[in-house]
């Protein structure tokens, strides 16, 4: 399904669907309606007597026994609704992680079944008793039963995991009506749980969560619900936020940090979700907008500290990973290598390497960046191709970023007068963009992911301009695999300095040590001067080429397509100025530049049409740096004039909501 494509449903259709989303049948467990009752009045010790199963599986996933975790809960799923959402969770994760058909059909089928479970157990059954109970007291006078509270929680959790899944599917209208669905339907459960909730603290004249009379796990797996439902939704865009308005959903992000932070310290078993979720939030925002550094990244560091102090999280790879990339921020790039380093050892040494291999891929994505930064390209290399043949979240750029890093490896053979090794480089990055062609764009939420829709149009521009025919147009689709077309033919990426440009669109230059910056604006003030003194830009096969072919571009693009390299040298060269405090004048010139020829790039398919937006923003952040907030505005409104239909707009529409929305720092937890 492309951007912008739409289906339309009667009614009928619609209440239907709704009607299948809220009403799963996919329910075999093995109790009958005595053992059922008994769920529903189960007291609080039987119900923590209960859990202490769940929580050894937990214990054993954090420790990176996946499929141990995952026996435990699958064996147990059909005596018991929590195991039930224990399993959904782990079949989720897989899931999303593979993004396998299979994997979520199977998911899927776990979600329907922990909602059908826990909907039948937080029914009172239909009968003279039921109705009498019913018709004298109702629902809000009936007394407060620990296995029905249990229960509805459960049910509205696994709503919130079957959207999640569904709006994941790639490019399913369907999918995507019946995610939302989903989603809505546990926000009103979660709303009407937390009401509940307040009841009971109001009736028990009580100043806290703790002992209402609901088990804690319950508790505060709701609370992490609902705080995590809150912080995600205040982070959407204004134009969602106006449509979740008017289908009711309404946030509080101060509220839902609160919740999490409680979870956080309450010990429960929602406790590493908890501080997982914080550690993942406080290092977002400022992974994004390098402005809010200062503000959020003491907080991300200090959840960190405290999180891998506490056994099992300090061998979670999840934990471990997200504390490898707080690491990065902090500019400790040998830092994030360890952590990541131990992250990797402790997925080859334990279950995750043969039953969730995918959980590895997030430690191996990052690793490659930092391997990036520190100019290791050949190990680079592999941890993408290693990306590119198991992962399939985004064969386009892990193919991409192999092409851009051969050509690292080409640049440096030519500084050192390699004639064959410049050659054997260039044919190797021919040979990935080549490999990468045949792969398609990936659809989430019923968008295309930016990065492949960069990727798709760099390589359109590509094989246009070498004159090779492209096998797989638009990269709508997976098409099979085809032989290279000629011996000593080779694809050219126009832009030389391709790795480099990715750090600036991955926000990955304010988290490099000045060192490692100054090296990368060496390297872009010598090919700079290279393409100046080329009178021709892809004319020759010396190395200074956007391709060897000598084959023209269509008329009217080879001019455009033949600076590329020069516009993108003074975008990423002005980026990289930017981190450096000493060189913000040199900077602001170079934006000033880079913004002024920037201005005929703007074709929705031209794939350098993000650098204006890129560097007014740059502008705008360097003219809050020097205090001037009124400037900064002006400027991200020019930010937001120019970003329509340039290649990643969604991605800029986030900076800049998280620009405004990072602007007040996070208030997490009295523990740090």
């Amino acid at each position: 399904m492309e951007e912008g494509d739409h289906m339309e449903f009667s009614a009928r259709e619609i209440e239907e669907l709704e009607n299948d989303t809220i009403n799963p049948t996919n329910c075999n467990h093995k109790l009958d309606k005595e053992h059922v009752e008994k769920l529903r009045q189960a007291t609080l010790q039987e119900i923590e007597e209960k859990d202490k199963l769940v929580e050894k599986g937990m214990r054993l996933f954090f420790m990176n026994k996946v499929k141990d975790a995952e026996d435990i809960m699958n064996n147990n799923a059909p005596l018991d609704p929590l195991h039930a959402l224990g399993a959904c969770c782990l079949a989720a994760l897989k899931s999303l992680l593979s993004m396998g058909v299979n994997d979520t059909k199977y998911a899927l089928q776990k979600a329907d079944f922990s909602i059908a479970f826990s909907t039948e157990v937080a029914t009172i059954p239909k009968g003279f008793f039921g109705s009498v109970t019913n018709l004298f007291w109702g629902e809000a006078g009936r007394e407060f039963q620990p296995g029905m509270f249990r229960a509805k929680t459960i049910r509205a959790q696994s709503f919130a995991v079957r959207g999640i899944l569904l709006i994941s599917q790639q490019g399913d209208m369907m999918a995507l009506l019946r995610g939302g669905m989903a989603l809505k339907n546990s926000y009103k459960l979660l709303q009407s749980l937390k009401r509940e909730l307040e009841d009971l603290k109001k009736k028990k004249d009580a100043n806290s969560y703790e002992g209402l009379g609901a088990d804690r796990n319950s508790v505060y797996g709701l609370l992490l619900m609902v705080g995590v439902t809150h912080v995600v939704i205040s982070l959407l865009p204004s134009r969602v936020l106006s449509i979740l308005g008017f289908l009711g959903l309404k946030y509080d992000r101060k509220h839902g940090m609160k919740f999490i932070s409680m979870t956080w310290e309450s010990r429960t078993l929602f406790a590493p979700f908890a501080a997982l979720f914080l550690m993942v939030i406080t290092s977002f925002v400022p992974g994004f907008c390098p402005l809010h550094v200062p503000r959020w990244l003491p907080a991300a560091k200090a959840i960190a500290e405290h999180t891998v102090d506490q056994p099992p999280m300090g061998e979670s790879l999840l934990h471990l990973w997200i504390l490898g990339r707080i690491k990065r921020l902090e500019q400790d790039v040998e830092g994030s290598m360890s952590a990541l380093s131990k992250c990797l050892k402790a997925a080859e040494e334990g279950q995750v390497a043969k039953w969730m291999p995918q959980l590895r891929d997030f430690a191996i994505y990052d690793q490659g960046w930092n391997f990036v930064i520190t100019m290791q390209w050949r190990e680079a290399i592999e941890l993408y191709k290693r990306l590119e043949d198991h992962s399939a979240w985004s064969k386009l750029f892990y193919g991409y970023a192999q092409a851009c890093c051969f050509d690292m490896l080409a640049l440096e053979a030519e500084q050192a007068g390699n004639k064959e090794g410049v050659a054997k480089y260039q044919q190797e990055a021919s040979e990935a963009l080549w490999r990468t062609a045949h792969y398609r764009i990936n659809i989430m939420g019923g968008r295309a992911v930016s990065v492949e829709e960069f990727v798709s149009v760099r390589l359109g521009e590509t094989f246009k301009h070498c004159g090779i025919e492209h096998p797989n147009k638009g990269n709508k689709r997976i098409v099979e695999p085809t032989p290279f077309p000629l011996e000593g033919l080779k694809l050219r990426n126009p832009v030389r300095v391709g790795v480099i440009e990715l750090l600036a669109l991955f926000d990955i230059t304010h988290q490099m040590p000045q060192s490692n910056t100054e090296k990368f604006l060496d390297i872009i003030d010598r090919v700079s001067k290279k393409c100046s003194d080329s009178p021709q830009i892809g004319s020759t096969d010396d190395g200074n080429g956007a391709c060897g072919n000598e084959a023209p571009a269509e008329k009217g693009d080879e001019k455009n397509i033949e600076t590329y390299t020069t516009i993108v040298c003074a975008a990423v060269k002005a980026n990289l100025l930017c981190r450096i405090e000493s060189r913000r004048e040199e900077a602001s010139a170079c934006l000033e530049g880079a913004v002024a020829i920037s201005s005929k790039y703007k074709r929705e398919k031209c794939s350098v049409s993000w650098v204006r937006p890129q560097m007014i923003y740059e502008q705008a952040v360097l003219a809050s740096v020097e205090g001037d907030e009124g400037r900064m505005n002006k400027l991200l409104d020019k930010v937001k004039e120019s970003n329509h239909k340039r290649l990643f707009q969604n991605v800029m529409d986030v900076k800049l909501h998280l620009t405004e929305y990072g602007k007040e720092a996070p208030v997490v937890s009295h523990i740090i």
